[in-house]
């Protein structure tokens, strides 16, 4: 009966160690698509590892080479970019492993109980440790995520390998005092499986709760985005109004002149002249979605210091949604107006062009910055706000959009300018 409990136990140690590697360099690094080299190293990993755990013998420096090595190869293979940090990260992995893995025999190696019962407690409890260890490499990692559980239950997370542990050494005491340990082995093989599908579960929640998140904004973007659009047309409509109303009111100024009424004729004047500062069009290129957006975010701003350039050439009327266009404009121009505004030696310009190409409409927005940009581990701008809980989600939606239209985005960093292309398929959305 040990021998199968023993041959369970070292499937479980096996699966935990995979585990373990794996979820390590996700944590780290950008997985890259599947490939014939990428698995085939990957089947080597598992089957040399097979041998090792199966051989119930402590590792030696041959093997510790052996797994490294391959261990790289994994992250050259499966992993994007960051060679070095690929080789510094694994060889801290495997120094901290052996080194919790030399701790764990020297604490129990006074114990008197059989050289088997001390190896097979010793491989179980450091593969738990080392679970411990990726848990918190996971969080620290994660800490950019705009999840909103409760720090109550990541601490409660992280008492659960320290629960096991404790759980594990009563079991290893007691199961000294007998001759048949089979249930310790069961036991040693479940508490480890439960403690790696709890954490499993808890990412997976993080995840869940992020995309709820998102998706939550998205809508009250949405929603939000329809009334602007209203508020802005209305504006428009107003300044086209006004505009016309312009030439009756010279009328009525040169009917003021020939009665010699200077007082009348100078405040009508200074009405006309007051209204054309307040109410510069930059945008018109027709489209009433785009020129209201963008008039719109420019009178917002244009006392500011910052300036526009604009080249905008599409037609007045396209595809395109106009609560998308405006989540799309209004989200990129927010950014790099706060971007911009924050600038203190470059020069305050947002620069804005769009235009068709074989029926692709191509969104242009630069910008200056002076802050250090964020990155997540997948290459995604992080919010560069002190308080970034609620923010963040600008890019996520402009993105969302831009899949919608079977489009991408593209963002461009060099010289202190920030550059995002937006791609939409017009000819997709008519078909």
């Amino acid at each position: 009966m040990y021998e199968v409990g023993k041959g369970i136990l070292n499937g479980v140690l096996l699966l935990a160690t995979i585990w373990i590697v794996n979820k390590y360099l996700n944590c780290l690094f950008v997985k890259k698509k599947w490939s014939f080299f990428s698995a085939l190293v990957w089947i080597y990993f598992v089957i040399f590892q097979a041998i090792v755990e199966f051989r119930d013998k402590y590792g030696n420096i041959w093997i510790t080479v052996t797994v490294l090595v391959v261990t790289y190869l994994i992250a050259m293979l499966c992993f994007e970019k960051a060679g070095l940090k690929k080789f510094i990260y694994i060889t801290f992995l495997y120094v901290a492993w052996s080194a919790v893995e030399v701790i764990v025999i020297g604490i129990f190696e006074n114990i008197q109980i059989s050289a088997r019962m001390k190896y097979d407690f010793g491989e179980v409890m450091s593969k738990i440790i080392m679970v411990f260890l990726i848990q918190i490499v996971a969080l620290v990692v994660e800490k950019d995520s705009k999840n909103n559980i409760p720090l109550k239950y990541n601490i409660f997370l992280l008492f659960i390998p320290l629960g096991s542990m404790f759980i594990l050494a009563n079991e290893f005491f007691f199961s000294a005092q007998k001759e048949n340990v089979i249930f310790s082995l069961l036991l040693y093989s479940v508490v480890l499986l439960i403690n790696i599908q709890v954490f499993e579960v808890y990412l997976k929640l993080i995840r869940f709760f992020d995309a709820e998140n998102e998706k939550v904004v998205f809508e009250q973007q949405f929603i939000q985005m329809s009334n602007r659009i209203n508020e802005q047309n209305k504006i428009v409509d107003d300044f086209y109004e006004k505009q016309h109303n312009i030439a009756n009111e010279l009328i009525i100024v040169r009917e003021y002149i020939e009665s010699n009424d200077n007082r009348n004729a100078k405040k009508t004047l200074e009405n006309i002249l007051k209204f054309k500062e307040e109410g510069v069009l930059i945008s018109k290129c027709g489209n009433r979605i785009v020129d209201a957006i963008i008039n719109f975010k420019y009178a917002t701003i244009k006392n500011l210091g910052i300036s526009f350039s604009l080249k905008i050439t599409i037609p007045e009327e396209m595809s395109v949604d106009e609560c998308d266009m405006g989540i799309i404009l209004g989200n990129a121009i927010d950014n790099a107006i706060e971007a911009t505004e924050m600038c203190v030696n470059l020069e305050k310009k947002i620069t804005i062009l769009m235009g068709v190409k074989k029926g692709t409409l191509i969104i242009i927005i630069k910008n200056p910055y002076e802050n250090e940009l964020k990155k997540s581990k997948s290459g995604d701008f992080l919010s560069t706000k002190h308080n970034s809980k609620g923010h963040g989600f600008g890019l996520g939606a402009i993105k969302k959009v831009a899949d919608k239209y079977s489009g991408d985005v593209l963002i461009e960093t060099q010289n202190n300018i920030f550059g995002i292309t937006i791609l939409l398929d017009l000819e997709e959305l008519c078909q």
